[in-house]
């Protein structure tokens, strides 16, 4: 499998990811139930405050989604159109800072309301 290849089938996933992630969002929005995905049932029956908790989770859980989505867009514009290895590495370095912002954002509001 050639480099672009491969780099468009990792592009693929990012965007399949950021789509579940928009879709995640607004499901737990909806339904007033953390994912399972995000958080593990044993998570799950310590949070004291239900829909605290997937208001609060909600806007972060939609920011990744989006910043997965037009990361991988991104992405695959930058390979072939624009062939740029530094804009490859700032869009890179800016997707890894979402995700990070997105942990610390996940673990803060898990103390807050787990008990």
């Amino acid at each position: 499998m050639s480099p672009d290849a491969m780099m468009m089938l990792f592009n693929l996933i990012i965007f399949i990811f950021g789509t579940y992630g928009v879709i995640l969002a607004v499901r737990m929005k909806k339904s007033g139930k953390p994912p399972s995905f995000l958080i593990s049932e044993e998570e799950a029956e310590r949070i004291e405050d239900v829909p605290g908790f997937c208001y609060r989770l909600y806007l972060p859980t939609l920011i990744l989604g989006i910043a997965a989505c037009v990361y991988s867009i991104l992405m695959c514009c930058i390979q072939y159109l624009v062939r740029q290895h530094l804009a490859k590495v700032t869009a890179g370095i800016c997707f890894l800072a979402v995700c990070l912002w997105y942990v610390r954002k996940l673990q803060s509001i898990k103390e807050a309301y787990m008990s």
